[in-house]
C-alpha cells in the first residue's frame, strides 16, 4: 500500500487501513482485515525496527483476541495466556464466571491494546471486558493478567448502577516514566500507578458532592451506595467512556 499516513479502522465486521500522503486529499482503502471479526480498537507499535500493528478483535465463534501483524496483510489472532485464571474471585466473592455470563475465567471481548513505553520493548497491554488489565513482555504473544489491579479491592464496585460488566476501555503509559500508568473502567472509576502496576490508587473520585441538591440526590438514589464507594460523585466514577493522555502535556487527561 502507498501513502506514508495510514489510519487504522476498526469495524464491526472487519478491520481496514486508509492510506495517503501528508496532504491528505486522496485515500486508498486496504482490503478488510479478518472479515467477520469485530475490532473494538486497532493500534500501531513503531518502537523496533519494524513496524507493528495490534487489533482488540473478538469473534462470536473464535472468542477474544489481540491480532498482531507486521504487514498488514497476515494476521497472527492466537493470544496465549489472555484469560482470567480459574477460580478468580472478587473481594466481595463473586466468581468472574458469574460477571461474564461464561465460563469461569474467561474473557468477553478485549477493548484496547496499547504499546508500552518506549524503553520496555515488547512490553503490551490489552484491556478487557468483564474489566481487567493484561501484560505482554513478548510483542503480545503471549499475556499476563495484572493481578494487582484484577483483584482490587474496588472490584466489588465496578458493575455500575445499571449492573452488568463493566469492561476497563483505556489506558495510558506516561510517555516520561514507564511506571506511571494509567487505566480508566467504564463504571468503575480511573485508577494510577506509580510503580509498575505493583499497586493502584483511584483518582477520579476527587468531587465529593458538597452542593446541597447533590447531597439529596444521592440519598434519595438508594442504589448508588451499593453499587459505589459511599460520599463519593458518581459522575467521577460511572459511566466513563474513554480516557485519554495529551501527548504534548502529559500532566493533562
Amino acid at each position: 500500500m502507498s501513502g506514508n499516513v495510514k489510519v487504522l479502522v476498526g469495524t464491526k465486521k472487519g478491520g481496514f487501513v486508509y492510506s495517503s500522503d501528508e496532504k491528505r486529499q486522496t485515500w486508498e482503502i486496504s482490503e478488510p482485515i479478518l472479515p467477520g471479526w469485530s475490532f473494538y480498537h486497532m493500534a500501531a507499535d513503531l518502537r523496533d525496527s519494524q513496524p507493528r500493528f495490534y487489533a482488540a478483535a473478538n469473534h462470536w465463534a473464535w472468542g477474544p483476541s489481540v491480532a498482531k501483524s507486521t504487514d498488514l496483510k497476515e494476521w497472527d489472532y492466537r493470544s496465549k495466556g489472555l484469560a482470567f485464571p480459574p477460580g478468580m474471585k472478587s473481594p466481595s466473592n463473586h466468581p468472574i464466571g458469574e460477571w461474564s455470563a461464561t465460563a469461569e475465567g474467561a474473557i468477553g471481548s478485549v477493548w484496547t491494546v496499547t504499546p508500552g513505553h518506549e524503553s520496555q520493548p515488547g512490553v503490551v497491554f490489552a484491556t478487557t471486558q468483564p474489566a481487567g488489565l493484561f501484560r505482554s513482555e513478548d510483542w503480545g504473544q503471549s499475556w499476563a493478567p495484572v493481578e494487582s489491579l484484577n483483584q482490587h479491592e474496588n472490584r466489588k464496585y465496578w458493575s455500575g448502577t445499571g449492573g452488568g460488566d463493566s469492561c476497563m476501555h483505556s489506558v495510558e503509559v506516561d510517555p516520561r516514566d514507564a511506571d506511571h500508568i494509567y487505566v480508566c473502567v467504564g463504571s468503575g472509576g480511573s485508577y494510577e500507578s506509580k510503580d509498575g502496576g505493583q499497586t493502584w490508587e483511584l483518582f477520579s473520585h476527587n468531587a465529593i458532592p458538597t452542593h446541597p441538591e447533590a447531597k439529596k440526590l444521592l440519598a434519595q438514589n438508594t442504589s448508588i451506595p451499593a453499587a459505589l464507594p459511599p460520599d463519593k460523585d458518581p459522575a467521577g466514577l460511572d459511566e466513563l467512556h474513554h480516557m485519554q493522555l495529551d501527548r504534548k502535556n502529559p500532566d493533562r487527561l
